[in-house]
């Protein structure tokens, strides 16, 4: 494909690629062909995903807030549809660590362009063709969640890891509450099954977020378990494929990460970009397998 030297009709430029390729990283795991859609949101700009893989097990959304954006038509938004895939590659270079991106649109392509602020007789361009937008996909659903899991996610993948060496397939995530004089406290277990069961346990005590949801530390930096299961019915109770969940969070540069849960519904993992004070996100909602 011959590199187009026209005006594009429209462009975004990141002087930061690391937000973007955490976006690609997480959808990849979900979508091949990507719809990619620039629009305003609360008063700011932003791109947005919003999309499920083929057997709608999984869903996800992101909006990445944009400060330089160029539309060279009146309605101000555009959108675009590429292999996400393609588009991983393309930002896959040491010059996005350093340099500045940008994505520019044409009728039937994309131009991802970095240059390199150092260098100025140097670019890269990769030209990656469009696909016809499919069927308009639908945000997540504002479900009530009643609890959030902060879930060490060195831990996590080590769980991961044991799993794929045991032929494991599914995860279940088992939350135990109990009221300890003023008071409360959870177990949270994650446990899997296969050539081996292997399980990790995490005791802490809850407490409330600025919203009023319970959370719950699934973190090694708790205390020593003090619960009699059989005493005590679970707050919460679910299996997982875990193949879903583990390419969802293999690529994640955090620590940490929410887990929102609700009894009968799915799991929502959500990854803030940038921190908290802006609207730039991850979201992945995972539907619990049926036991019967």
């Amino acid at each position: 494909m011959a590199k187009r030297t026209r005006t594009p009709d429209w462009s975004i430029a990141f002087d930061d690629a690391a937000p973007l390729r955490s976006i690609v990283d997480a959808v990849s795991s979900v979508m091949q062909n990507v719809n990619f859609k620039v629009r305003k949101e609360d008063g700011v700009t932003v791109l947005c995903v919003d999309g499920h893989d083929p057997g709608m097990n999984c869903f996800v959304t992101a909006r990445l807030e944009l400060d330089r954006v160029s539309v060279n038509n009146e309605e101000h938004e555009f959108e675009f549809c590429i292999n996400v895939e393609h588009l991983r590659t393309a930002i896959d270079t040491n010059m996005c660590t350093h340099g500045s991106l940008a994505i520019e649109g044409f009728d039937d392509l994309v131009n991802v362009r970095v240059h390199e602020p150092d260098v100025h007789t140097h670019d890269e361009i990769t030209s990656l063709r469009t696909f016809v937008v499919g069927e308009e996909k639908r945000n997540l659903l504002d479900l009530d969640f009643d609890m959030v899991l902060e879930i060490d996610l060195a831990k996590l993948k080590d769980l991961f890891r044991k799993a794929r060496k045991w032929n494991v397939e599914r995860l279940r995530i088992t939350v135990y509450l109990m009221e300890r004089g003023a008071k409360q406290c959870s177990l949270v277990i994650f446990s899997i099954s296969g050539d081996a069961d292997h399980e990790q346990k995490f005791f802490h005590e809850t407490r409330r977020g600025e919203d009023g949801s319970l959370l719950v530390r699934a973190a090694i930096d708790g205390g020593d378990d003090v619960f009699d299961r059989e005493k005590h019915e679970p707050a919460f109770n679910a299996l997982f494929t875990l193949k879903h969940i583990e390419y969802f969070v293999k690529t994640l540069p955090c620590k940490m990460i929410n887990a929102k849960v609700l009894t009968d519904h799915p799991m929502m993992l959500e990854h803030r970009i940038g921190g908290d004070n802006n609207m730039s996100h991850v979201r992945f909602l995972i539907a619990p397998l049926n036991e019967d």
